[in-house]
Parts: C-alpha cells; sequence; structure tokens
C-alpha cells in the first residue's frame, strides 16, 4: 500500500514538473536539464516495471532517433560532447509521451497544467495592466534562480518600451518571451471552448484567453487563436448544412479584410512580411529561421543523409565539417533551432519522418471534436515552433490522451 502511495506521488511529482519546466525555461541553473532526465527517467522505469505495454509504431520512432544519433555520433567530430545532453532529454521525452498515452492516471496532470495556467493568465493580465494604467513594466521571477539572458532582455525590452511609450509592446507574461506565453495558454483556450468533465465551457474566459495572445503579439500564438475558434465554430455548425455554408463565406471576406489592413497599413504589413516572407539572412524576418532555414538545411544534405538523417542535436557540427552554408541562418537564434517539421527531416531523415508520420496516427486521438482541436494545435506548435519533442510537446499530448480518456469513460 505504501509503495503504489509513494509511486503516485512521485508520478505526481514529475506531472508537476513538466508543467512547471517551461517557467524554469527563463534560469540559467543547470541543475534543470539534469532533474528532468532523472525525472523523466524515473516515471518511464516505474511505468515499465508496473508492466506498461508501449505501442510498436511509435515506440519504433524512439528505437530509430537512437540509432542514427548514436551512428551519427561516431562519424562527426566532437558531436558527443556537445548534444549528449539534449539528445538524451529528446528521447525521453518521445518515450515519455508514448508511456502518458497508456498511463490511466493521466487525468492528474490536468489538475497541475490548469493551474499553472491559470497562474500565467492572471500575471500576464496584471502585467498589461501595469504598464497601461501604472506605467510600470513588472516581469515574473523565482527567488534564488540565477536569471538567464532571455528574461533580462524581455525586461529591459518592455522598460524601455514604457520608456518611449510603445502602445502595443510584446508582453511575455511570467516567461522570457510572448510566444512561450501564447503556446503554453493555448490548450487552456481549447479547455473552455470545449469543455471537459473537470472544466465547464466559459466563451467569456476563452474570450479573455484569445484577447491575450493577442496583446502577446506572438505570431504562432495569433494564428492558433484564430484557426481554434474558427475550427470551434466549423466543427460546432458542420452538421448543419445551412451554418456550414456560411463558414467559409464569412472565413473568404475575414481574409479579403486582412488583405486590405495588410494593404493599408504598413505597421501590420511589416509584422506578416516579419512571420511569413523570406528576408535572406535577415535577422528580423523569423520566416527565416523558423521556415526557410530548415528546407535549405535539408535540402542541401548529401542524399544518404536525407534519407537517414543527421542524428539529433549534430546540425551545426555537421555544417562545419561539410562546409554547408545557409543563407537563413541568424545570429539572434541557436543553430540548433528549427521547427518541428524540419527536425523530423534534418534529424531522422525521410526514413524518420514516415516513422513519425506513423508515430502521430498511431498516438494522437482524433475522434471527438475536442480531440480534433488538440491534434491540429499540436500540429501547429510543430509547425510553428522548435517544441517537437519538448516539455511542451508533453503537455500539449498529455491532455489530448485525458480529453480521449474522458471521451472513452463517456461511451
Amino acid at each position: 500500500m505504501y509503495a503504489k502511495v509513494s509511486a503516485k506521488t512521485f508520478k505526481k511529482s514529475v506531472f508537476l514538473y513538466i508543467c512547471a519546466t517551461p517557467f524554469l525555461g527563463s534560469y540559467s541553473n543547470s541543475f534543470i536539464v539534469y532533474l528532468s532526465i532523472i525525472l523523466l527517467l524515473g516515471y518511464n522505469l516505474l511505468e515499465y516495471y508496473k508492466g506498461t505495454v508501449l505501442p510498436k509504431a511509435p515506440f519504433l520512432f524512439f528505437i530509430w532517433c537512437i540509432i542514427v544519433t548514436t551512428f551519427m555520433d561516431l562519424i562527426v567530430v566532437d558531436a558527443y560532447s556537445t548534444s549528449i545532453n539534449r539528445a538524451i532529454a529528446f528521447v525521453l521525452y518521445v518515450i515519455t509521451v508514448i508511456t502518458l498515452s497508456k498511463d490511466k492516471d493521466v487525468h492528474l496532470f490536468l489538475k497541475f497544467y490548469v493551474v499553472f495556467a491559470h497562474m500565467a493568465l492572471a500575471f500576464f493580465i496584471v502585467q498589461v495592466l501595469f504598464y497601461y494604467i501604472l506605467h510600470m513594466a513588472i516581469m515574473f521571477q523565482i527567488p534564488f534562480l540565477a536569471l538567464n539572458e532571455n528574461l533580462n532582455s524581455a525586461y529591459n525590452y518592455l522598460n524601455t518600451a514604457r520608456t518611449i511609450g510603445v502602445l502595443f509592446p510584446r508582453f511575455p507574461g511570467p516567461f522570457s518571451e510572448p510566444s512561450i506565453y501564447a503556446d503554453y495558454l493555448a490548450p487552456l483556450l481549447l479547455l473552455y471552448l470545449y469543455g471537459t468533465k473537470d472544466i465547464k465551457k466559459n466563451s467569456v474566459v476563452a474570450g479573455i484567453i484569445v484577447v491575450t495572445l493577442f496583446l502577446s503579439t506572438s505570431g504562432v500564438g495569433i494564428i492558433m487563436a484564430c484557426v481554434s475558434v474558427g475550427l470551434y465554430i466549423w466543427l460546432k455548425n458542420s452538421k448543419d448544412r445551412k451554418k456550414a455554408l456560411w463558414i467559409p463565406v464569412l472565413a473568404l471576406i475575414l481574409f479579403t479584410g486582412v488583405l486590405v489592413v495588410y494593404a493599408s497599413s504598413g505597421r501590420i504589413r511589416e509584422t506578416i512580411n516579419t512571420l511569413f516572407v523570406p528576408g535572406t539572412g535577415d535577422q528580423n524576418s523569423k520566416a527565416d529561421y523558423r521556415i526557410y532555414r530548415g528546407i535549405y538545411y535539408f535540402l542541401s544534405l548529401p542524399v544518404i543523409y536525407k534519407v537517414t538523417g543527421i542524428g539529433l542535436f549534430n546540425a551545426e557540427k555537421f555544417a562545419l565539417q561539410n562546409n554547408l552554408v545557409n543563407p537563413y541562418d541568424a545570429d539572434t537564434s541557436s543553430y540548433e533551432y528549427f521547427n518541428g517539421i524540419s527536425q523530423t527531416f534534418i534529424y531522422t531523415g525521410i526514413i524518420g519522418t514516415i516513422i513519425f508520420c506513423l508515430f502521430l496516427m498511431k498516438i494522437v486521438p482524433r475522434k471527438s471534436m475536442i480531440e480534433k482541436a488538440f491534434f491540429v494545435l499540436y500540429l501547429m506548435l510543430i509547425v510553428g515552433t522548435s517544441y517537437l519533442f519538448t516539455e511542451m510537446a508533453v503537455i500539449y499530448l498529455a491532455l489530448a490522451y485525458i480529453v480521449r480518456q474522458e471521451g472513452d469513460e463517456k461511451t
């Protein structure tokens, strides 16, 4: 009995830690990485010891990541010393996602996420009110932890924006940048749009979340908000043919309006160009390092490595060894920063990407409306960010498993 209680307490600690990790990412303490490895390893070993049977297709992706990375680390100079910690964390997140899909206690995850997400939402609102009403820039900081440069930069930016009177600054909430806030809150929007056993549908709270996502000025966050709300309206009315016919018409009108605003507003045109239009090395173009940089890198690989991949986080060393020059590189981002789709192609090759697609089809639930919404949200996450298998991806997929579990209980 005591062993069962201890095991469940440990599992809760792991869930709590995963939900808190995006907050901890703003700090420089190296123990955070090692703590993640220890907790994730302990959780998976515990579930394996209990007899949890893992699905074969998703597990194959885990095996392929290990094989390719191990083989390439023997070829790429010094890759082992520079990528081993990140590679270990990556494969542990992969196996954690697989294990969670079979964990009967995954519902415990929801409570921790909801608490942290509401904390982030509340702080974001306070941050906005302080900025506009009291003309003060406030940032979230955990005592006794050393800040990294990103959080300091975010505070300095917000303080400078207050000083010079920027009307719509980039509010980061309790994180180091607005995009993390947007990525973290997007699942909460779905929970309030569709409702779950523990969270009732609430259009008012959903509306507040949408407003904060827009105020964050995160391009990915704004797209997530628009697609999530649009998909909700579509799914709710798809059975009514008359209403369903009006939705594409309204979407076309909205798109036309966006084009008009785009053509008439230099500020908005600049923002959209930054998100989607390549700048060929312009560090202000997010499209460069989020979209085009990964495509260019993959196309530059020799044919054999297009098929097999180059192993996890070996891009920089491989480029140096093979004199690969990428016109879309930017000094403002890590060399290993690629969106999730580019990561699968570059790190695991065409073979790994095919296995990853099978992984998605087998492991991500897509039956109910909210399950479909989470599937689309996860696709947007890995297309627009580098969160292929990180704590953020675990959060998204764990919540998808929870709503599937609730749906199974009803049937």
